[in-house]
């Protein structure tokens, strides 16, 4: 592969925020499932900070990031766009103490990836 040629972005397949008052939301859990898999997500149902579930990945065991899912469809709602919605967590791992980057906005995983590891090497000097 020549370095004009670029791989299909797997970001752009599945987009985290790309949902609208018409999003057929059994088929945004399951691509959602089947996404966050094959990044190496695991799933976990272990209400941390009262989701319905989470997914987790460690990152080079210096931190691990989190997905909180959220579902809302369980609730009476009238035009609410999203029926889903997800929180991002970032944890430090292996520290004294507990150090966590909390994010609730509209970003997509990648950008999410990129704040926890300039937010582990802000904080490694502090927590370790």
């Amino acid at each position: 592969m020549n370095k004009e040629q670029k791989q299909p972005n797997t970001e752009a397949q599945f987009a985290l925020q790309n949902v609208s008052i018409n999003t057929y939301w059994e088929k945004y859990l399951d691509d959602l499932d089947a996404f966050l898999k094959a990044k190496g997500f695991r799933k976990y149902n272990q209400n941390h900070k009262r989701e319905d579930f989470a997914y987790w990945k460690q990152y080079d065991e210096k931190y691990q990031i989190g997905l909180l899912i959220y579902d809302w469809r369980k609730y009476p709602q009238r035009n609410f766009e999203k029926r889903v919605s997800i929180a991002f967590e970032c944890m430090l791992l292996e520290n004294d103490g507990r150090c966590d980057l909390c994010v609730s906005k509209n970003i997509e995983l990648h950008e999410f990836e990129m704040m926890a590891d300039s937010f582990y090497n802000a904080m490694a000097e502090y927590c370790y």
